[in-house]
């Protein structure tokens, strides 16, 4: 099974970026991959390259990190909405919608194609981005 884990911190960090959760993340996610299933992390709104010449940052984009131990990691650079959460407390309509980061995180989740996707939380992310993801990627919300 191919298993997305989403959350907003590095997951080579630990719990020094992203405390407990992002902690849980890797344990989690290396506990997965241990059992045989494909798992990948995708994380957001924490790094940012400016834009050649500018003091602006540059176009957003997603790139590999290096593997941890049988997790594939990717990062979206340049997000719009930034992590962790108190940085974003300016812009608050940006949590809700954030059109070419839906666009980014729905392209990922075409070429991933996770047959689970698990938001540990929504930091760096739009809400917009959940809906993205259930279009694109076949997966179903958990039964209530």
């Amino acid at each position: 099974m191919r298993i997305l884990l989403v959350n907003w911190a590095n997951l080579a960090d630990g719990t020094a970026s992203g405390g407990g959760v992002n902690g849980y993340c890797l344990s989690l996610g290396l506990d997965l991959a241990a059992l045989g299933h494909d798992v990948v992390y995708l994380s957001s709104g924490q790094t940012y390259r400016p834009a050649r010449g500018k003091n602006t940052p540059g176009p957003l984009e997603i790139r590999r990190l290096p593997d941890i131990q049988g997790i594939r990691v990717f990062d979206i650079v340049n997000s719009p909405v930034l992590s962790p959460s108190f940085f974003q407390f300016t812009d608050p309509e940006g949590e809700i919608s954030a059109p070419e980061l839906e666009a980014a995180v729905a392209d990922f989740c075409r070429v991933v194609q996770p047959d689970v996707v698990h938001f540990h939380n929504i930091e760096g992310y739009s809400a917009g981005c959940v809906d993205a993801v259930r279009a694109t990627s076949g997966t179903r919300p958990a039964p209530k």
